[in-house]
């Protein structure tokens, strides 16, 4: 039986070992064999147990029914009877061997059993005596029928089992094989079929009736499921191999990118790890640090000296240790020369945040340091003449002040302005006056102790300050010695120039107790010197200081006036002498003060030009005039004109001619009727703009004239190259007619000259009937000045103009003295 089932398993395991159905049926048949042996084993048992029960029952009924009958054949020695009791009682199924012993007889039946029996002994008693034994009945059962009908019952019990197991593992086999396996089967094929096409496209269906919603459709579900989410899957991990191999692609292009941008950058650009072990480095630092050789791999002493891979090493360190940006500055000798370079060094980090190198960025500094040197430089000295410039030289006058104070000396300073510098730029050009400029300032030098300073502020206005001075005879010695050195003639470009200075001191702590007001001081005394003549040295004193004062509130009051209107304009007449007739007026600006009074042009005109105001009020003087002279000719006297005096400035600024015409456009006054008055020095500056602006106000119908003739630079050439029309005779010539032959001989010589150039000739400054008559019998077309009239108010003007009078030699206005009138 053993063998057989081996067989079986044996069968089972060769017969499609991977099919579901023949395992679930071995594995039934072989639970089934085991419960049929168990369900046999516990029936056998049971019926062993009976078997037993049997033969005792056999036991009991010999005890019962014979033992009494024994005893009396074994007392009465009934031989006979004995040996058919005990024959009788061999006839009992199971029994074996019967034995009698009674005193020394012996009698038995059948054969011993030497194994497997069950022996039971008996006493046999005397019938009329119960206590008393007589003899012994035993009794062996043998089991071996039983044993022989358990095997028989055993094997048709076991067959009977196993072919129930055999049939339910089939009914089993069956019913799996239609309702489960092949099922799972059309799962394995779908599954086995399964590919990266098919996946969410192609769902499992399996050919079942009905709705069962049981596990195995669960499990189709599932795998539907799967496969759609597969699917799915695949869409995205297909997008994203899909952008991966974008991202790298761009990745590799970035890195050949950033690789090409770190090889051609200017910047050296190099990583070293914490074993000073160069990682990577750029084309740059090869060329700029290694001559060339590629040393990633390598030390820093496999590739510098020692001393310079020290502190390169020490400077990776410090960037360590520092944990953050550290700047330094390298210089290095290549084959370009020595050269400076900015090194900016930086930790870098894994992700965990461990340091692991040193990355450093060095830039080529060496352009730049020059540079900075340039503007420091700059910054202290003047480009031109390499003297100190204001800041250096306020610094110099301050220590030198603090010095003073410790050992009780005195500071000067000195002022200095090269006199009529502006002619030499304007007739030689800029060139010539740079030069000029570059021997005086080496001139300064050469008149200067050991720890004096000279310095340009710009232009041809230079400072110098005198430390620890024992006296102010010192200062006089130092500055006598500078202006005789201006005096020396100046050769330049094949030109000899004369030069003269006007210089001013001021000395600590007299004038000022620090370097602006030290500075302020010098500069008024040195318009001080110019005033006295030029050519000089004059020392601040406190007249100077209340002219300066004064200036510095002009300054300050002269922008809030113009945008109050506080200006007004007053007109002088201009008579023509031979029938003293008023043809004209000079429009005169004057600044009316709340206690009464005017402040004259004189005072306010300079500080206009120095701020830079001259140009709105320029525009507003003409502006104002034009409107005046247009109401003049609405009243009826068209034939009257009006000289505006021109500052230099309001001419060489761009555009003058353009605003002129847009005022005269705007105020409706002829061209015809304005009169712009220059000075001979607009004449002697920058000729060619000069000649272009005075070409455009002559071409329009304006009236030029030259104001002030005779005080300046003015030659014949330049009245030919100019549209002048009238000539102004100053009235420095005319105060002494017939009193002084020198003037007496300037203006006839000037009226005999403007007459031959077909020019004009109006006098200024005309106050005596003498004046007036000299200057008619000479020809002398105009003239103006109190003798006829002072300035008037518009008003005034109009009503003189009203009453039609002529002008005789007797003044028509008296002309008492007027505070701050110019003319």
């Amino acid at each position: 039986m053993n063998t057989s089932l081996l067989a079986w398993k044996r069968w089972l395991a060769r017969a499609r070992p991977r099919r579901l159905a023949p395992r679930l049926i071995a594995a039934v048949v072989l639970v089934g064999v085991a419960l049929a042996l168990l369900s046999t084993a516990l029936q056998l048992y049971g019926d062993y147990r009976s078997e037993l029960r049997t033969i005792d029952e056999e036991f009991a009924q010999i005890e019962r029914t014979t033992l009494d009958a024994l005893a009396n054949s074994v007392w009465s020695y009934n031989e006979t009877q004995i040996r058919l009791t005990l024959n009788g009682l061999m006839q009992l199924r199971d029994v074996a061997h019967v034995e009698v012993k009674a005193n020394s007889e012996r009698f038995e039946a059948g054969q011993r059993v030497k194994e497997r029996a069950i022996r039971r002994g008996f006493e046999l008693h005397e019938p009329s005596r119960p206590a008393l034994s007589i003899g012994t009945l035993t009794v062996e059962a043998s089991l071996d029928g039983v044993y022989r009908r358990l095997l028989d019952r055993g094997l048709v019990i076991l067959a009977a089992e196993s072919a129930k197991a055999f049939l339910i593992a089939l009914v089993i086999l069956v019913l799996v094989n239609r309702w489960i396996t092949r099922h799972l089967e059309t799962m394995a094929g779908y599954t086995r079929e399964m590919s990266l096409d098919r996946l969410g496209r192609e769902p499992l269906r399996l050919q079942r009736t009905g709705r069962r919603g049981d596990e195995l459709d669960q499990v189709a579900a599932a795998l539907n499921d799967m496969s759609r989410e597969l699917g799915r899957e695949l869409a995205r991990r297909t997008a994203a191999d899909a952008e991966r191999e974008r991202l790298f692609a761009a990745y590799e292009h970035n890195r050949w990118l950033l690789q090409a941008i770190i090889d051609n950058t200017p910047a050296a650009i190099f990583v070293r790890d914490h074993e000073s072990r160069f990682l990577l480095v750029n084309r740059s630092y090869r060329e700029f640090f290694t001559g060339g050789v590629d040393v990633v791999g390598k030390t820093l002493e496999e590739v510098f000296p020692h001393d310079q891979a020290e502190s390169y090493l020490l400077a990776d360190q410090r960037t360590l240790r520092a944990d953050s940006y550290v700047q330094t500055e390298v210089e290095v000798t290549n084959a370009q020369g020595l050269r400076a370079y900015m090194a900016q060094r930086f930790p870098l980090k894994r992700s965990d945040g461990e340091m692991f190198a040193v990355g450093c960025v060095a830039t080529d500094i060496t352009e730049r340091k020059a540079s900075e040197e340039r503007i420091r430089y700059l910054a202290q000295y003047d480009v031109l003449t390499g003297l100190p410039n204001r800041t250096v030289f306020r610094d110099r006058v301050s220590q030198a002040i603090a010095q003073a104070q410790r050992s009780g000396a005195q500071v000067a300073v000195m002022f200095l302005d090269l006199d009529h510098f502006k002619n030499v730029n304007d007739s030689l050009g800029h060139e010539t006056g740079d030069e000029l400029l570059k021997s005086a300032a080496q001139r300064l030098r050469n008149c200067l102790r050991a720890g004096d300073t000279a310095a340009r502020l710009g232009g041809d206005e230079f400072v110098i300050c005198l430390p620890t001075l024992s006296e102010a005879q010192h200062a006089i010695s130092i500055a006598e010695k500078v202006l005789d050195a201006l005096r020396q003639p100046f050769s330049l470009d094949g030109n000899e120039l004369h030069v003269r200075g006007s210089l001013g001191i001021s000395l600590y702590p007299g004038d000022g107790i620090d370097a602006d007001s030290l500075m302020r001081a010098a500069d008024a005394a040195m318009y001080h010197a110019k005033e006295k003549g030029r050519d000089s040295f004059r020392f601040f004193t406190a007249e100077l200081n209340q002219a300066a004062q004064r200036r510095l509130e002009v300054a300050n009051r002269l922008y809030e006036a113009l945008q109050r209107g506080e200006f007004v304009m007053h007109y002088q007449p201009k008579i023509e002498l031979s029938t003293g007739r008023i043809f004209g007026a000079e429009a005169l600006i004057r600044w009316p003060q709340p206690g009464g009074g005017f402040i004259g042009p004189n005072e306010f005109i300079r500080v206009a030009e120095e701020t830079g105001l001259i140009a709105p009020l320029g525009e507003w003087i003409l502006r104002e005039s034009c409107a005046e002279a247009a109401r003049w000719h609405a009243r009826g006297h068209e034939g009257v004109t009006v000289a505006v005096n021109l500052s230099p400035q309001q001419l060489l600024r761009p555009g003058f001619p353009e605003m002129a015409q847009r005022v005269l456009a705007e105020t409706g006054l002829p061209p015809q009727s304005l009169e712009l008055e220059i000075t001979e020095g607009v004449l002697m500056a920058k000729t060619a703009e000069n000649a272009s602006a005075l070409d455009s106000l002559a071409a329009m119908g304006i009236g030029l004239a030259i104001d002030d003739f005779g005080t300046g630079y003015s030659s014949l050439a330049y009245l030919q190259r100019f549209p002048i029309n009238v000539l102004k005779i100053d009235r420095s010539f005319t105060d002494g007619l017939g009193s002084d032959a020198g003037d007496t001989a300037i203006v006839t010589a000037i009226i005999a000259m403007a007459h031959s150039l077909r020019l004009h000739v109006v006098a200024e400054g005309v106050e005596t009937a003498e004046q007036a008559l000299f200057l008619k019998s000479h020809g002398c077309e105009a003239a103006q000045g109190y003798h006829f009239s002072k300035a008037i108010a518009p008003d005034q003007f109009i009503k003189l103009l009203d009453s039609g009078l002529p002008m005789r030699i007797a003044p028509l206005i008296p002309a008492p003295a007027e505070a701050g009138s110019v003319k």
